[in-house]
């Protein structure tokens, strides 16, 4: 109950009731990655720094730097539900995430794979080759106890650990990396019932290190209805992707080519943008960061947001 009453208060609430440890980040320099679209839903390519005003809690901040989608490299991470039906679904679209990968990735660029249940498995670390990649989660299906751990050996007993693969993920494989643009794609049906962190402190992480989160959401209906937790988890996954300036897909259909294709084309055409905030005391509150197009016909996704901690 508490999580469903967290998740429902919203982030600068929600945070006073956690006694999670803290993410520290420099929040002098603060970068915002995002992504620009039209009216009708198509990208928008090649704006420059003219076109934007950003401000941190109402406050305009002068851009110390910018840049596109296509001049800083990649980090994305892929983490994989490795239970029961996530398992069979990931099997069912093996080559369409292959393909995501070789159309998302430019030799520059590099992802990681992570299985996660009731432990956190690193199948495949950083590369760029989308079908070596994909051939390792065959291999993680028969044999995960094989591969290394990611994060402290923690004792959960069964379940499924989506926030800790998530946090972990963050601190230690994209936090500490002199790169322009990270990322994380998320294979799952939202549900969590083993990590030792909360959603908050998933998203707080990934606020802070500028992680944009993609998920593509799938679950089996049971008589053709959802079940609570499904809904629960569609919703958690939703909240993680807003509040860091991704997107969550559902799975339709019998391909995801259509999701990926749209996933691939935000990864390789956003924009990055850095500011020294004029506020530079780190008072552990939550700042609100807002990139403004100054063309009222644009959407701009980014995250709202991080802790100064």
């Amino acid at each position: 109950m508490l999580r469903r009453r967290e998740l429902l208060l919203g982030l600068p609430a929600a945070a006073a009731l956690r006694a999670q440890s803290s993410i520290t980040v420099d929040v002098r320099l603060v970068q915002v990655t995002f992504s620009v679209r039209d009216a009708a839903g198509a990208i928008v390519r090649d704006l420059s720094e003219q076109d934007f005003e950003i401000f941190e809690d109402g406050e305009r901040q002068r851009v110390a730097r910018f840049s596109h989608g296509d001049d800083q490299a990649l980090r994305l991470g892929v983490l994989v539900d490795g239970s029961g039906s996530q398992s069979e679904f990931i099997a069912r679209h093996r080559r369409d995430l292959a393909d995501f990968l070789d159309e998302a990735l430019e030799p520059e660029d590099g992802a990681f794979v992570l299985g996660f249940g009731n432990s956190l498995r690193l199948v495949c670390d950083f590369a760029n080759d989308g079908g070596a990649m994909v051939a390792r989660l065959d291999y993680y299906r028969e044999h995960a106890g094989r591969l290394p751990k990611l994060g402290p050996d923690e004792n959960r007993d069964g379940g499924t650990a989506l926030y800790d693969a998530i946090y972990h993920s963050i601190q230690e494989k994209l936090v500490g990396v002199d790169i322009g643009r990270r990322a994380l794609l998320v294979l799952s049906d939202g549900g969590d019932n083993s990590s030792g962190y909360h959603m908050l402190d998933a998203l707080e992480a990934a606020q802070a290190a500028d992680v944009r989160l993609f998920s593509i959401w799938y679950a089996e209906k049971d008589g053709g209805a959802l079940k609570v937790r499904d809904r629960y988890g569609l919703r958690v996954l939703g909240r993680l992707a807003q509040d860091t300036g991704g997107e969550m897909f559902e799975a339709s259909g019998e391909s995801l080519r259509e999701q990926f294709r749209r996933i691939a084309e935000d990864l390789r055409t956003s924009y990055e943008a850095a500011y020294y905030s004029s506020k530079a005391a780190s008072d552990g509150r939550f700042r609100q960061v807002d990139v403004r197009p100054k063309d009222p016909a644009l959407q701009v996704r980014a995250r709202p947001g991080y802790y100064a901690r």
